[in-house]
């Protein structure tokens, strides 16, 4: 996405829900810009999504945590695991 002067602002799409759980049925996700930092991203993920994301996780499409707002490119797919996921993932395991 270009901003004004010809800045490009990378952006993700962001999805809520652990990425091996989520179905067609699952919430739509959302297109933002990425922020600066990883506090600031899961601020705004938060204020999206209308929940607290204290405690929850930033995976890729495989489950891999995200750790660094630097490892994170320009259409990327993210998605928000809160620890309930976690939970319903390790059930589906048995």
């Amino acid at each position: 996405m270009w901003g004004g002067r010809g800045i490009m602002y990378p952006r993700a799409s962001v999805y809520r829900g652990h990425p091996l759980l989520r179905n067609t049925s699952s919430e739509a996700g959302k297109l933002i810009r990425l922020p600066n930092t990883m506090e600031q991203l899961k601020h705004l993920i938060g204020k999206k999504f209308g929940f607290d994301t204290n405690g929850a996780i930033i995976t890729n499409e495989e489950g891999a945590e995200i750790d660094s707002i630097e490892v994170i490119r320009d259409n990327d797919r993210l998605f928000i695991v809160e620890e309930y996921d976690f939970i319903k993932l390790d059930a589906n395991k048995l």
